[in-house]
């Protein structure tokens, strides 16, 4: 008989090393759920401000789709033969997003800058911050 209660003791304490594992491995998958949770809030606010700055982006652009539609007064024409926008009168926003509908049409720098009114620079510093931005 006294052969048999080693094993017993044996088996005791496998049973709670067991357990005991079970229990590390639940407590590392419910750290691992609270940080996934953390990551998953931040990406919902980093979607939010996105799809407000989507939406201000899309408002501008159907603002600038809207004023060139509609033409106050006659315009001076430019080098191009084409109006000039006046850019002085714009903000900067709406500068920007009509150098960048400019750009998707095909536009070079020469030309948007031509058709703003604004120096051939800004125009590639405005181009170049917004790709480094995207990236």
């Amino acid at each position: 008989m006294p052969e048999t209660l080693p094993y017993g003791v044996m088996l005791d304490l496998l049973i709670i090393v067991a357990v005991a594992g079970l229990w590390m491995a639940w407590w590392r998958n419910l750290n691992r759920l609270k940080k996934t949770e953390c990551l998953l809030a931040g990406s919902i606010q980093q979607l939010d401000q996105a799809t407000v700055q989507l939406k201000q982006a899309m408002d501008h652009i159907r603002a600038f789709e809207k004023e060139r539609c509609v033409e106050e007064r006659p315009r001076k024409k430019n080098a191009s033969g084409k109006r000039p926008l006046p850019a002085e009168n714009l903000s900067d926003d709406t500068v920007l997003v009509r150098t960048l509908l400019l750009q998707r049409k095909g536009k070079s720098d020469e030309e948007i800058a031509d058709s703003l009114s604004i120096p051939i620079n800004q125009v590639r510093l405005m181009l170049k911050m917004h790709s480094t931005r995207d990236s």
